[in-house]
C-alpha cells in the first residue's frame, strides 16, 4: 500500500490506480483502499467509476472511518456527471444527519444554479455565509451570481463586491476567485484592472481553457 500511496501523493494519479486496484485483488476487507481507488478514479476523471466504488464502500463498510469523505466523493462525482438529481438526492440525505455542514450546501447550491434555480443558489450561499462568514466557496459563487443576474441591482452589487473582495483577500491566488473579481471590475468599468486580474488567474492555471476564453473576450470587448 506504501507505493500506491507514494503515487498518489505524488499526483500520479493513473498508476496509483493501478497500484491499488493490485492492492484490493490481496485485500478486499480494506476500505482504505477503496477510497483511494475511488479517489484515484476521481482524479483520473472516471467520475462513473468513483461513483461504483464510492457506493460500495458505502454500502458494505458503514463503519468506516472517512465515511463523511466518501459521501462527498461520491456527490462531487454525480456533479461531475451533470447527475443532479442523483446529487440532490444524496446531499438532502446527508443534510439530514449534517443540516449545517458548509460543504454539502454549497454541493446543494450548485446543483440549484446548474438546474436553473439561481434565485435558491443564492439563498443557500447567503445561508451558509451566515455561520460561516469566510467559508470562500460561497464568497466566491454569491458574488459571481449576483453580478451575472439580468438587472442586478445596486444592492446586489454592493453585496457582490464586498464576496469577492473578501474571498480575493482570503485566497489573492485562487485563480477562480480572480476570474469572479475580473468579472466584476469589468461590470463596474475597470477593464483595464479586469484584464491584469484575468492575466494573473492564466499565469497560475494556464491549462484553464475558461480563463483563457475570458481574458481573449475581455481584451476584444
Amino acid at each position: 500500500m506504501a507505493r500506491a500511496l507514494e503515487a498518489f501523493q505524488k499526483g500520479n494519479y493513473a498508476h496509483a490506480l493501478v497500484l491499488f486496484e493490485k492492492e484490493i485483488k490481496e485485500n478486499d476487507q480494506d476500505p482504505t483502499l477503496y477510497y483511494h481507488f475511488a479517489l484515484s478514479c476521481f482524479h483520473t476523471k472516471n467520475y462513473k467509476k468513483a461513483v461504483e466504488v464510492a457506493r460500495s464502500i458505502l454500502e458494505r463498510f458503514p463503519r468506516f472511518i472517512e465515511l463523511d469523505k466518501t459521501n462527498k466523493l461520491l456527490i462531487y462525482s454525480l456533479i461531475q456527471l451533470s447527475d443532479w438529481k442523483s446529487a440532490k438526492k444524496a446531499i438532502e440525505e446527508r443534510l439530514t444527519i449534517s443540516p449545517n455542514d458548509e460543504v454539502l450546501l454549497s454541493f446543494l447550491a450548485h446543483v440549484h444554479e446548474k438546474t436553473n434555480n439561481v434565485p435558491q443558489a443564492i439563498y443557500i450561499h447567503r445561508q451558509i455565509l451566515v455561520s460561516h462568514p469566510n467559508f470562500k466557496t460561497s464568497l466566491n459563487n454569491l458574488g459571481y451570481l449576483l453580478l451575472m443576474q439580468d438587472k442586478p441591482t445596486q444592492e446586489s452589487i454592493r453585496e457582490a463586491i464586498d464576496c469577492l473582495k473578501k474571498a480575493i483577500q482570503l485566497d489573492p491566488d485562487n485563480p477562480a476567485y480572480l476570474d469572479s473579481f475580473g468579472t466584476l471590475l469589468e461590470k463596474t468599468g475597470k477593464k483595464d484592472q479586469a484584464i491584469r486580474a484575468l492575466e494573473k488567474a492564466v499565469a497560475i492555471a494556464p491549462n484553464q481553457s475558461i480563463l483563457l476564453d475570458h481574458l481573449d473576450k475581455l481584451r476584444n470587448s
